[in-house]
C-alpha cells in the first residue's frame, strides 16, 4: 500500500510527501547450496518526503528522501510507485552491485538528494548535485555442517552486506549563438561495501583461515565534454570526450587503479516534428580499453571502437 501528497502552499515552493507499506515473504535462501526450505517475512513502513523550490525566476533548489525495498527476484525489475521523489529516482533494482555482492532479496534502500539549479542571463545553465545512497542487506548462506554427531547437515550462516555511495555533479552548459551548444559534466563518486559474515565469530573465523569481514572500496571520478551543433533544417551532430579515473585504495581486493580518456562522435538527421531521427556514429574512437571496479555505479561503455547507426520513430 502506498499513498503520496503534494501541496503548494506558495507559488515558489511545493512540497512533496509519501509513505508505503510492504510485507514480504520470500525464501530464506534459494540461490546459495545448499538452499533452504524455510521462509523469512519481513514488514516495512517506509516514508518519503521532497521539496521544490523556485525563490527566484530562473533559480531551481530541489531536495528528495525516500526509504524503498527492493523484491525476490524478477518483481525487482517493476515499480507501481511514482519512480521518483522531486527529481531523486528511488525506483532502484539494486545498488549493491550484482558483480560483487551477487543477486539479493528484499534489500533496503535509502536516498537522500539535493540539487541547485541556475539559468544565467548570457544564456548559461548551471547545476549543482549531491546525493547519498544507502543499501542493506541480511541474507543466509546455505552451508554443510559437521559436529560431535557427524554429519554434514544443512545448515546456514547469517551475512549482512552495508553499502554506502556519495556522489557529487556538477555541470555547466552555453549556448552560443543560435546552433551550438558546449558542455561539461563532472562527477566525483565514493562506494564503500562492507561484507560481514555476523553468523561467524571472529576467534572462530581467525582460528580456520576464514576471511569474516571484507571492506571494499572505491573512488570515481568521471568528465564528460561536449560539443553540439544543430540546425532547423534537422541536422545535427556531437562530439564528446569522456575522462574516466577510478582510484581503489583502501579496497581489500587489491584492484589496480584506473586511468583513460574515450572520443565519441555522431551526427544524423531529424525529421519534420521530429517523428523519426537517423543517427551514425563512432563510439570509443582511441580504441581504449579499461578495467574498473563494479563497486562504482557507472555507465558501462564500449571497450573497442564501435561502429553504431540509430533509427527512432514515433507516430
Amino acid at each position: 500500500m502506498y499513498g503520496y501528497e503534494q501541496w503548494q502552499p506558495f507559488n515558489c515552493l511545493r512540497l512533496i510527501g509519501g509513505v508505503s507499506y510492504d510485507r514480504m515473504i520470500f525464501p530464506e535462501n534459494f540461490r546459495i547450496a545448499p538452499v533452504s526450505t524455510r521462509t523469512d517475512e519481513r514488514y516495512h513502513v517506509l516514508p518519503k518526503g521532497g521539496l521544490i523550490w523556485t525563490p527566484l525566476k530562473d533559480t531551481t533548489v530541489r531536495v528528495g528522501y525516500s526509504e524503498s525495498v527492493g523484491g525476490e527476484s524478477f518483481d525487482q525489475s517493476f515499480q507501481l510507485e511514482p519512480t521518483e521523489i522531486a527529481g531523486f529516482n528511488q525506483a532502484f533494482r539494486s545498488l549493491i552491485p550484482d558483480a560483487v555482492g551477487g543477486a539479493n532479496a528484499g534489500a533496503t534502500f535509502t536516498a537522500y538528494g539535493i540539487s541547485l539549479e541556475q539559468k544565467l542571463p548570457s544564456r548559461t545553465y548551471l547545476a549543482l548535485e549531491a546525493e547519498l545512497l544507502k543499501s542493506r542487506v541480511d541474507r543466509a548462506d546455505g552451508t554443510l555442517e559437521f559436529n560431535d554427531q557427524g554429519g554434514p547437515f544443512l545448515s546456514k550462516i547469517d551475512e549482512r552486506l552495508d553499502y554506502t555511495e556519495w556522489s557529487l555533479t556538477g555541470s555547466a552548459h552555453q549556448l552560443v549563438g543560435r546552433d551550438w551548444v558546449f558542455g561539461a559534466v563532472y562527477q566525483l563518486s565514493h562506494a564503500r561495501l562492507v561484507d560481514d559474515f555476523t553468523g561467524i565469530t571472529a576467534a572462530n573465523a581467525a582460528a580456520n583461515g576464514f576471511t569474516k569481514s571484507v571492506d571494499l572500496r572505491g573512488l570515481l571520478q568521471t568528465l564528460d565534454l561536449s560539443a553540439i551543433y544543430q540546425i532547423p533544417c534537422g541536422f545535427f551532430a556531437r562530439a564528446d570526450g569522456v575522462w574516466t579515473h577510478q582510484n581503489n585504495r583502501g579496497d581489500s581486493s587489491g584492484l589496480m587503479d584506473e586511468d583513460f580518456w574515450q572520443c565519441n562522435l555522431q551526427a544524423g538527421w531529424r525529421f519534420y516534428h521530429r517523428h523519426a531521427e537517423i543517427t551514425v556514429g563512432i563510439l570509443n574512437l582511441t580504441d581504449q580499453d579499461y578495467n574498473l571496479n563494479p563497486l562504482n555505479l557507472y555507465t558501462e561503455t564500449p571497450r573497442t571502437r564501435t561502429f553504431y547507426t540509430e533509427l527512432k520513430f514515433q507516430f
